[in-house]
């Protein structure tokens, strides 16, 4: 329903957002402004209920000729503004989201709702249209599998045209179905759950539904009861060879299972009953099975001992496949403990793990290779420890300590590699062979001065930053086995007590992850160890590629974060420490809360906004305060990894403090098609919002996880962050804050950061900057650091030829308030920086 008053027919306009694409980079435009000519629009979006007090960021859209033009929410009082726009005829949409009321969205005038177009002629000069959203109705009921209730996903479809994109998705939980406010209609559902047939609400197999549909009325509310049909079964035996010609029922045997086109949601693992018999139920489609039981080797579907080999199983809707068996075979043991020796007149060192790799010897070359399981970890000077089991064979046993901490002087701390090899050992089944103590030592050390006491931070959730330093590298075996990391599987990361971080009093690590040589795309997950994965990403990629992004992880069980591999193929991970955050609960203005990664956005779930993609030169006003965790008060800025997803044409995000003008700075830059991820510190504008705005010709999805948020107020202790308006320090494209050329081959550029962009003069230890990389002729890397120290073995963003890349990155200040950008590469590049914010490095004076 929508009343109008004003001249003639409805008026409106909208804002148009230009994007300003220079160098392979888009700089954003400013809010075009009013002027002689051109039509305005105003007025109230006011609910059925309540008129007289206005519905508070509702959204109104703007279309010509079916293709968005703009749109803006409206304020605490349900009043909104369109301006600048030439006359002419339009099509207004209002939308509301979230709300425990049920409105539903209007279109055009007060002749036309949900369900039509209503064109708008908006003429020179101001024009008024007064909005009331209608009320809705809803649909609940259950889904049942074998008489149960079931988790489910449900998908509801008007059968006939409501409004464009309308189509929702709902979750279904112990408590059945409950879905938002929708427009009246007749609608079709579809039920979807694991181990289930996907059907509709007639029972129909289907992914389209079918007639009858389901009507839904003004202000009722419609039931409907789903019974979905079970799915296909594996089922078989798992046996054990005697090796003796005869085989026994391998009773508590685990058997594992990964469908082929959903390894990460659709897998999971059951044991063996007393028969050595298992049954897996609920499947369909294409699955590898993998066997494993005390003493045996490992093995997969088809007999296989890699899973690149093994047998697929193949199982359809209600179909049982059984006598799938495997026969595990027994392997043997190998018994070693590890021992440090320091070496003379050197400082001593201790730790309290080593990494222990076997290689088993290929008789008909002559040449070892690593086995999987590729080893494990041992305790210094602990007992005798029994790795395996392995096939029977001869190997090569590596120990090795990597990045080793000394302690000779408080905070100080000494890298120092200690291996010892043995080889030749035998192997035979059934048994385990002891090799006994074996005694790693090492030909040198590299000390690495402590930090000025005076500069470490003394708050909880302060930041203390450090000069790069490389705690994981799997390519060359630091801080774990030099293996690429399996499908599905996690690397835990030593951060205590390596690269300047201390060995106790840890909340969280801010680290700079990057993903190499991966075989197939798919995300990097970083959480505390101990604990479940979050639901959320870190760092997207694809096959082939190398992409880096920064991290804040909150540190868990032993002073160790886990990084996981979420996809089908194997990678390489390196991990690059630029500082920590102190333990505690933090209350001092400035300092940081850590949280377990929570996914507030989705555009492509409905999650935190419509469940559209956010159209061309659109903007998403995101609460960030009051959920996923955060804080309902006392916040000055969030940390959110935030994800552009299947971009339809190039273009940038920009994200920063609703109520605030758009500024000339980008956060992440995107190519058609293309899924990239960026840290991002934003501050927080009004009613504790961000605002993402899409800088592109094309539509995007658009996620973001939240990490963290800071307390509010002004920093006033050591290793506090003060949050800024982005501000660009730095772009080789025009001259700003360098001169007006690609940075060469192999070069370093000293970046002014302190008093530029909002950045005090002094007293400042690190700052916050998102850099992006554009117009490179060569692949290389870019690393930031500290101006007049050393330049670290530490990358902060990869690129290949002719990419545009962003990554936040925290960089710990230099010589004269600078920091240096080394292009590590055979060709030129450009560089932007935007700064975000920055860390207090001393006590702010009194008065």
């Amino acid at each position: 329903m929508v009343r109008t008053r004003g001249r003639g027919r409805l008026l409106a306009t909208v804002t148009v957002i230009a994007s300003l694409l220079s160098a392979a980079i888009a700089v954003p435009a400013s809010h075009a402004s009013a002027a002689d000519g051109t039509a305005s629009l105003s007025g109230t979006v006011d609910g059925y209920d309540s008129p007289a007090y206005g519905v508070s960021n509702a959204t109104v859209w703007v279309y010509r000729d079916g293709a968005f033009v703009t749109n803006t929410n409206s304020d605490h009082r349900g009043a909104y503004t369109i301006a600048g726009l030439a006359p002419g005829e339009y099509d207004i949409l209002t939308t509301y989201c979230c709300s425990a009321k049920a409105y539903i969205s209007e279109w055009g005038d007060d002749t036309h709702g949900a369900t039509q177009l209503a064109p708008t002629v908006l003429a020179e000069g101001q024009n008024t249209l007064d909005i009331v959203l209608d009320a809705g109705g809803y649909i609940t009921g259950t889904v049942t599998g074998a008489g149960k209730n079931v988790h489910a996903t449900m998908t509801l479809v008007p059968l006939e045209p409501i409004i464009p994109g309308l189509e929702r998705r709902a979750w279904v939980g112990p408590d059945g179905l409950s879905t938002d406010p929708l427009p009246p209609g007749r609608y079709g559902i579809i039920a979807a759950a694991g181990g289930w047939l996907t059907e509709d609400h007639n029972g129909v197999k289907t992914t389209t539904p079918t007639e009858p549909a389901i009507v839904v009325e003004r202000g009722a509310t419609t039931s409907v009861a789903i019974e979905l049909d079970p799915a296909g079964q594996i089922s078989g035996t798992v046996y054990i060879d005697n090796r003796d010609g005869t085989r026994s029922p391998a009773a508590g045997a685990r058997v594992g299972w990964t469908n082929l086109a959903d390894y990460n949601n659709r897998w999971g693992s059951i044991v063996t009953d007393e028969n050595g018999e298992y049954a897996i139920r609920g499947v369909n489609g294409q699955y590898v099975l993998s066997y494993s039981a005390d003493e045996t080797l490992p093995e997969y579907s088809g007999g296989s001992r890699t899973e690149e080999d093994a047998q697929v199983v193949t199982v359809r809707d209600n179909e049982i496949v059984d006598g799938i068996e495997a026969t595990l075979d027994i392997g043997g043991r190998i018994a070693l403990r590890t021992t440090l020796a320091s070496r003379p007149g050197r400082p001593p060192v201790y730790a309290d793990t080593s990494h222990i790799e076997f290689a088993r010897l290929d008789e008909t070359t002559g040449r070892y290779t690593l086995v999987d399981p590729p080893g494990g970890r041992g305790s210094i000077d602990s007992p005798l420890t029994a790795y395996g089991p392995f096939t029977p064979g001869t190997y090569r046993v590596t120990a090795y300590a990597n990045d080793y901490i000394g302690a000779f002087f408080d905070w100080a701390t000494v890298i120092v590699p200690y291996t010892a090899t043995v080889s030749d050992i035998s192997v035979t089944a059934g048994s385990t062979t002891t090799i006994g103590a074996v005694t790693l030592t090492t030909d040198y050390y590299d000390p690495v001065h402590p930090p000025d006491p005076e500069a470490l931070p003394r708050d909880a959730g302060s930041f203390l930053s450090l000069a790069p330093a490389r705690l994981l590298d799997t390519r060359v075996g630091t801080g774990a086995p030099a293996i690429a990391v399996g499908p599905g599987k996690s690397v835990d990361v030593q951060v205590t007590g390596r690269g300047g971080v201390p060995g106790s009093g840890v909340g969280a690590a801010v680290v700079n992850l990057t993903v190499t040589g991966a075989t197939a795309g798919g995300f990097l997950t970083a959480g505390p160890t101990g604990q479940p994965q979050p639901n959320a990403s870190n760092l997207n990629f694809g096959a082939g590629q190398t992409v880096a992004n920064l991290s804040s992880v909150k540190v868990g069980a032993e002073g160790k974060i886990t990084l996981t591999n979420n996809s089908a193929g194997t990678l390489h991970v390196i991990a690059d420490i630029a500082g920590y955050h102190p333990s505690g609960v933090p209350s001092a203005p400035g300092t940081f809360e850590t949280l377990r990664p929570k996914r507030i956005l989705d555009t492509r779930e409905g999650i935190g906004a419509d469940w559209v993609p956010v159209p061309a030169h659109g903007s998403v006003d995101l609460q960030v305060t009051g959920r996923g965790a955060v804080a309902w008060s006392g916040v000055s800025a969030v940390v959110l990894n935030v994800t552009a997803v299947s971009p339809t044409a190039a273009g940038f995000l920009t994200v920063y403090p609703t109520g605030t003008a758009q500024p000339a700075a980008s956060n992440l830059n995107f190519e058609r098609g293309q899924t990239v991820p960026n840290l991002v510190t934003a501050k927080l504008g009004e009613g504790g919002r961000v605002t993402l705005t899409n800088n592109s010709a094309g539509s995007v999805h658009m996620l973001a996880d939240v990490a963290g948020y800071y307390l509010d107020g002004e920093p006033a202790t050591k290793g506090a962050f003060a949050a800024l308006e982005p501000t660009r320090v730095l772009d080789t494209r025009v001259g700003n804050g360098a001169s007006r050329v690609a940075v060469g081959a192999n070069q370093t550029i000293d970046l002014q950061v302190t008093g530029r962009g909002g950045v005090p003069a002094s007293d400042v230890s690190s700052v916050v900057m998102n850099l992006t990389v554009t117009g490179p002729t060569a692949n290389g890397f870019l690393t930031a650091y500290p101006s007049g120290t050393s330049r670290p073995t530490a990358s902060n963003l990869n690129f290949t030829a002719g990419q545009t890349l962003p990554n936040l990155v925290t960089v710990k200040v230099g010589d004269g308030g600078k920091v240096s950008l080394t292009n590590s590469s055979a060709g030129t590049v450009h560089l932007i920086a935007d700064v975000a914010g920055y860390h207090l490095s001393a006590d702010p004076p009194l008065g």
